[in-house]
């Protein structure tokens, strides 16, 4: 059966429609998501809720840090989870859990240090190959309203040029969790 020019042309005029429907619709849907996700300023500091936040004792904090550790003759993979309020979680190789609150200290010395620009330059360079066998493995993860820092060294007393910035940040979290 021979459609015909007319039936093609309907059959375009049709998947028109629903394409327009479609975008239409989606971007009504992209609107109301984003409608539901946006905050103002707060007016008295012209802080928004995405450069600071405030943790249930009224402490401010900006950054959320990862930091993992690796390596070692044992295989160990830790990762140490800081948020922006301070709270953390350690979670082991095991699957192992554990977590708790940096101190009011801690978490001014940890907004500190990942304030350090420093610690970019040390995230943008290469890192170098170890003179340690089964030695740990740091990576350091500073997330900064959703802008990251990613930066990573090995713990060799013999190796060169060790990323100081990076290293304070990871010693920092790990001494703060009990490893």
């Amino acid at each position: 059966m021979d459609l015909g020019p007319v039936a093609g042309a309907r059959a375009t005029r049709g998947t028109r429609r629903h394409i327009r429907l479609f975008t239409v619709a989606a971007v009504a849907a992209l609107l109301a998501f984003g409608a539901g996700c946006a905050t103002a300023a707060d007016p008295g500091t012209g802080n928004t809720p995405e450069s600071t936040t405030e943790s249930p004792d009224g402490r401010v904090a900006g950054v959320a840090v990862t930091v993992e550790k690796t390596g070692g003759i044992a295989g160990v993979n830790d990762r140490v989870s800081v948020e922006r309020d301070g709270s953390w979680v350690k979670v082991g190789r095991e699957g192992k859990q554990a977590s708790g609150t940096l101190s009011a200290d801690q978490l001014s010395q940890l907004q500190t240090l990942t304030a350090d620009p420093e610690l970019a330059k040390e995230a943008a360079r290469s890192p170098q190959p170890s003179n340690c066998r089964d030695a740990f493995n740091y990576t350091v993860t500073v997330d900064r309203a959703g802008q990251k820092t990613i930066s990573a060294y090995t713990d060799c007393p013999s190796d060169k040029d060790i990323p100081v910035a990076t290293q304070k940040v990871a010693l920092l979290v790990m001494d703060a969790s009990g490893n």
